[in-house]
């Protein structure tokens, strides 16, 4: 290839961006390969990216450390930038883990404990990665660590985020904070080497999903999927170290890489059982050895410590409660309630003592009331009416609301005034037993137009009315749980509505009418969902902010909404700065128009309070202005 940039040789492609183009080159001077970063014409055409790339990679080549790659030069080549630096003869991570190369559980650790180090020895020069992935972690022939993009994998997240929509590959190695838009610090770095091991051992992410909104809620809120196979079971050194490292709470994770390195080295030093070559799918474990246990606290709770034990119960209650029990298995309902009602004195308030209480007096009057229908109705054959009576009057002051023991005190009133409507009220009944309802509510009528009155009348018309209801009820009722279980939820909703017209407090027909309403607001929710992160990955911000503020408004506790509305927010932002910088300040520059400049500069600043550039433009318009 004759292409020349330089002093050094072109050789070949091997990697191409949304931002840059990456060679492998050749330095004839120093007899050595290199690795040439260019930027891009459309990076080129971007003022703030072109001056980014330079005042970064300048910060990158103040780094020397042994798993960092090495920066030689910046310069400029025909006014394109290029950075060379050292060319690292192998692989990546994202290629081991791709392939699933058979490497030792050893090595593995050793890759994450150099990975560790790299990043401790550039938190300490002050900067960040922010861009720890895979495919950042060169690897050497005999699987020495060195770490890309260091000073640039913010400018090249931006630029991706900002033109092509996001890349799922990054974002399943960003921190909590990255999604959120807050600060970040050395801790973000730490949470994505905490994935980066994850995925080494199970050669899967820990936080999977087939869609963007979902991945970036399980950063923010969820634990890591389980380990396959469970190697945390095997050694409690990785279930602490992800657990420490993956924490949604930066304050939470590691002080830093060192303290995380220093844990694997530990366990390195003090075990061999990691000497074994072979796949981590393939680690035999022992699921009888045991492991400490360590619980992830749901999202937004924090773990108590109890101040002690919980006061113990007055064994005397625990006894009458014991003996309570027995006697309701063994049928002796009254014995059971004297023993609750001795266990109340002692403790008013004892959930349990109040519970078994109520149960057992509701079924001895269940009991009675049985016993008095029973005893009732035989008089009643017996024609023993006043004996019969006063069973019914026991009944009605138990339970006023019992329609059997009206209608049948009604019979009693009927057959002792020897009522001249025998014949009529035994039609209705006979149609009611038949099911025939109209036809009974015929017969109760015509009682009625001759004695308007008559008790018994009045009580099978009243329990006619409810039997009708009751079954126009239970159609409608039937009618929208089907069609619930069909997910047409508009339909059920007008079938529920309907029933509960009848009966406007069943506490059923709320619960079905409520699973289709949230049924509707569900289907409308998933299809903003859908809607938004297709948007998302064609990098439509302001199209998806809407679809995901539509879910907000119907949904004001959605935290996947609110996430990513934050997350778009941010990317926004971000928009607004570059298109700010590149709003003409140098033609006001040139015009002396400095105060233009400021006001650009202020509200750069307003967006990006940390902006150097901003600073760095008000600085240089007031001391031009100062000049005039």
């Amino acid at each position: 290839m004759s292409l020349k940039i330089g002093k050094y040789d072109v050789l070949e492609i091997l990697g191409r961006g949304g931002m840059g183009v990456v060679y492998k080159a050749y330095d004839p001077i120093l007899d050595r390969e290199v690795a040439l970063k260019t930027m891009t014409s459309e990076g080129l055409k971007d003022p703030v990216l072109r001056e980014r790339f330079y005042r970064e990679a300048r910060a990158a080549g103040k780094l020397r450390h042994a798993n960092i790659v090495t920066i030689y030069e910046l310069g400029e080549e025909n006014n394109v930038p290029y950075i060379a630096m050292e060319y690292i003869h192998g692989t990546d991570v994202h290629h081991l883990i791709r392939m699933r190369t058979e490497v030792t559980m050893e090595t593995k650790f050793r890759i994450l404990i150099q990975l560790l180090r790299g990043l401790s020895y550039a938190h300490k020069a002050g900067i960040v990665h922010r861009d720890i992935k895979p495919s950042n972690i060169r690897l050497s022939e005999d699987y020495q660590v060195k770490i890309l993009d260091f000073g640039i994998a913010r400018l090249v997240t931006a630029q991706t985020m900002t033109t092509n929509g996001m890349v799922l590959g990054t974002i399943q190695y960003m921190s909590p904070e990255q999604i959120r838009g807050v600060h970040v610090d050395r801790k973000s770095d730490i949470f994505s080497a905490g994935i980066i091991f994850y995925e080494m051992l199970c050669y899967r992410k820990p936080f999977e999903a087939d869609n963007t909104a979902t991945i970036l809620y399980k950063l923010v809120h969820e634990p890591p999927d389980p380990m396959v196979p469970p190697i945390d079971e095997q050694f409690p050194v990785v279930k602490r170290v992800l657990f420490k490292s993956l924490d949604k709470d930066p304050a939470r994770r590691y002080f830093s890489a060192d303290e995380m390195a220093d844990d694997l080295e530990e366990f390195l030093r003090t075990t061999a059982t990691l000497a074994q070559t072979g796949k981590a799918t393939t680690v035999e474990y022992d699921r009888n050895v045991p492991t400490e246990e360590i619980v992830y606290p749901p999202p937004g709770v924090e773990q108590k410590q109890t101040d002690g034990p919980r006061p113990a119960t007055d064994p005397r209650i625990t006894d009458l409660l014991r003996t309570a029990r027995r006697m309701i298995v063994d049928g002796h309902s009254v014995q059971a309630l004297s023993s609750l009602r001795e266990a109340l004195n002692l403790e008013p308030t004892n959930p349990e003592a109040t519970n078994l209480a109520y149960m057992v007096e509701q079924d001895i009057k269940r009991s009675e009331v049985d016993e008095l229908l029973r005893q009732g109705q035989e008089y009643l054959r017996e024609k023993r009416y006043d004996i019969a009576q006063k069973a019914f009057e026991k009944i009605l002051k138990i339970n006023p609301n019992n329609t059997k023991a009206r209608m049948l005190m009604e019979a009693v009133r009927s057959e002792m005034n020897d009522p001249n409507f025998e014949d009529l009220l035994t039609k209705a009944k006979n149609a009611y037993g038949e099911k025939k309802y109209q036809l009974a509510m015929k017969y109760v009528e015509d009682v009625l137009k001759i004695s308007p009155q008559q008790h018994e009348a009045l009580e099978i018309m009243q329990v006619l009315k409810e039997r009708l209801l009751s079954q126009e009820f239970s159609e409608l009722l039937q009618a929208g749980e089907n069609f619930l279980r069909e997910q047409q939820y508009e339909t059920a909703i007008k079938a529920l509505e309907k029933a509960l017209k009848i009966f406007p407090q069943h506490p059923v027909a709320l619960k079905r009418l409520q699973d289709a309403k949230s049924g509707t607001q569900r289907t409308h929710i998933e299809q903003l969902i859908l809607m938004g992160n297709k948007q998302l990955e064609l990098g439509n911000f302001e199209d998806a902010y809407r679809s995901f503020e539509e879910i907000l408004k119907m949904d004001p506790k959605n935290e996947t909404a609110k996430m990513v509305l934050a997350y778009i927010g941010e990317k926004l932002r971000v928009e607004e700065v570059k298109q700010l910088l590149n709003t003409g300040w140098r033609i006001f520059m040139m015009d002396k128009q400095y105060d233009e400049v400021i006001r650009i500069a202020e509200k750069i600043l307003t967006l990006d309070p940390s902006n150097g550039e901003a600073v760095s433009l008000i600085q240089s318009a007031r001391k031009e202005k100062g000049d005039v």
